[in-house]
């Protein structure tokens, strides 16, 4: 078989600090047929019956938040030092840390005793992966 190599580049325009703002999202689903069967999937309460399978299967629960941190994670990592600086000189923290998938927050029982504690204020904590 013969394999295809491709090679992106992505390229960020020069913008100033004023003008960028964090976004949580970095996963979309493009396909308009993928979309439209997760949206009747969504329509038909797939979301509260998943939820309600979380509360039931511990197991399934700790797997869902490893993927939160995982995600949490790799969104930091994408970043350069220089932009990790801005978020936290911005205070935009609390959409970095102890956000997950979609920016979807409570995943972590860790991160919600520190939210409590701190009025909402989430810091990254070094050492540990998200």
């Amino acid at each position: 078989k013969r394999q295809r190599q491709i090679e992106l580049q992505l390229r960020q325009p020069e913008r100033e600090e004023e003008d960028v703002h964090p976004f949580p999202t970095i996963y979309w689903l493009c396909c308009p047929d993928l979309k439209a069967r997760v949206s009747a999937m969504e329509k038909r309460g797939f979301v509260q019956a998943y939820q309600e399978k979380l509360q039931q299967d511990p197991k399934l629960m700790d797997s869902l938040r490893r993927s939160h941190r995982a995600y949490e994670s790799a969104r930091w990592d994408m970043l350069s030092g220089e932009e990790h600086s801005l978020v936290e000189r911005k205070g935009w923290g609390r959409a970095f840390h102890g956000a997950g998938v979609g920016g979807l927050r409570g995943y972590d029982a860790d991160v919600q005793d520190e939210e409590s504690a701190t009025g909402g204020k989430v810091e990254r904590r070094e050492g540990k992966k998200a």
